[in-house]
């Protein structure tokens, strides 16, 4: 018989089939220590009076055609356990391929997640690049229609005073400069063509009746 270093026993017919199954056999049969067994093995269906059985011709139920019967039964009811242990053993292979592929997915996925935030971290970092060359575009376009701004307003020798409404100078035409009780001015197109008659510089009511040419 074999005894395992674990103190387990089993036969030397058990340990072959087990080497049979199992990857490890070499380091299965490593473990074990072979020591002789003074058992008596008899009829295993005690129908006959054999003794001194081998353990495999006890095993296969040599002795007589009960015993063979019995242990052919035994055998097949251990094959169908086996083939069952088996089958479990497939579906638990199965099982645990689809978790490494699920795991697998999971890392890729994981992965395409990471690369996505640093995308939008990058996207980001331009955007806000983005704002600040765009506002100081607006500060240049401000600074630059202000001094446009200026430039109109400024009064030439060449020129003359213009109109605070239309900018434009003022003439003997249609563009008579005016003045208002206010004392600011404006061209007298510009006084009598607005909706509300409002001065346009410090927004105080007035009446066409109150526009004052001046020549």
């Amino acid at each position: 018989m074999a005894v395992f270093t674990s103190g387990q026993i089993m036969c030397t017919f058990c340990l072959d089939f087990c080497c049979t199954v199992v990857k490890n056999a070499e380091e299965l049969r490593a473990s074990v220590k072979l020591i002789p067994s003074d058992a008596e093995l008899k009829c295993p269906a005690a129908n006959c009076e054999a003794k001194n059985l081998s353990f495999r011709e006890f095993k296969i139920g040599k002795c007589c055609d009960k015993a063979m019967a019995k242990q052919n039964k035994k055998a097949l009811d251990n094959q169908e356990y086996v083939s069952l242990v088996h089958q479990n053993l497939k579906a638990a292979q199965l099982v645990v391929e689809k978790g490494e592929g699920r795991l697998k997915n999971a890392e890729i996925a994981a992965k395409q997640a990471e690369d996505y935030v640093e995308l939008e971290k990058k996207n980001l970092e331009w955007a806000k690049k983005d704002i600040e060359r765009m506002k100081g575009c607006l500060k240049d376009a401000y600074l630059m229609a202000y001094t446009k701004s200026l430039r109109e307003l400024s009064i030439s020798e060449d020129e003359g005073p213009a109109c605070n409404v239309c900018l434009e100078g003022y003439n003997k035409e249609e563009r008579h400069e005016c003045t208002l009780h206010c004392g600011h001015r404006s061209c007298h197109k510009c006084l009598t063509g607005l909706p509300e008659k409002i001065c346009p510089i410090c927004r105080k009511e007035f009446t066409n009746e109150q526009i004052i040419k001046l020549f």
